[in-house]
């Protein structure tokens, strides 16, 4: 059965950016600034802010992917985090830790390179798609991306 054209989306960065304001950190119950390395585990998805990405895909109906470097735990934090934004989602993949499960898989490995998906992703994408994705990216995600 074949599934057709899928809307794929990374969620750090793309959909959920880090907030600028404190969170309450569940491990200490203090207050304090998120940082990138809360983006290391799950339950740091509940406390990111929407995109503008985020927000024009909230407004199609028709579902996404969504792609994490996360591991599993953050698969039930994201649902609800796009549930929350309205955001209509078919599955959330999560990549973290699939690299030391299987070190020596070439096709995993080069999966796993965000940079080169991307890259692929945007490639073969129409020319006004891109344009308006390349409003929508932060400019230092494009230079990193090489877009």
């Amino acid at each position: 059965q074949s599934r057709g054209k899928s809307n794929v989306f990374d969620f750090d960065e793309t959909l959920g950016l880090m907030p600028r304001g404190k969170i309450l950190d569940p491990t200490t119950g203090k207050k304090r600034k998120m940082l990138h390395e809360d983006t290391y585990h799950g339950w740091s998805a509940e406390f990111m802010k929407a995109s503008p990405l985020a927000k024009q895909v909230a407004k199609n109906p028709e579902p996404i992917v969504v792609v994490t470097a996360r591991g599993p735990d953050a698969i039930p934090v994201i649902e609800k985090w796009l549930g929350k934004q309205g955001i209509n989602y078919d599955r959330v993949v999560a990549v973290g830790g699939m690299k030391k499960a299987f070190p020596d898989d070439p096709l995993l490995s080069t999966a796993l390179n965000k940079r080169e998906a991307i890259q692929n992703l945007v490639k073969n994408m129409d020319d006004d798609s891109k344009k308006k994705l390349f409003l929508l990216i932060p400019e230092n995600a494009r230079r990193t991306i090489g877009f």
